[in-house]
């Protein structure tokens, strides 16, 4: 079962509205918090993440094993780009 801000069907959860607040970040917790995420929701079977990264995020989804899928879209003109990674 998923919750907000992850939306789950049989085998794909997409990743919404993440975050860490500006003045915690570089410390480990967006990181500490993905790997909770992914791990948790491989034991319910799912090993397909999605998500819309702002492009100023990327290298940090990248490092976590995230790849672009597509072009970069812009969204209430923020530019953004698709990412996924299956485990």
């Amino acid at each position: 079962t998923c919750a907000l801000p992850i939306f789950c069907s049989t085998a794909v959860a997409k990743i919404r509205q993440f975050a860490v607040d500006f003045e915690l970040q570089g410390k480990g917790h967006g990181r500490n918090m993905m790997h909770f995420i992914e791990v948790k929701l491989a034991q319910q079977g799912i090993n397909h993440f999605m998500l819309n990264a702002r492009m100023t995020a990327v290298s940090f989804y990248e490092k976590l094993g995230y790849m672009r899928v597509g072009q970069e879209f812009n969204e209430v003109g923020i530019p953004y780009v698709k990412m996924e990674k299956i485990i």
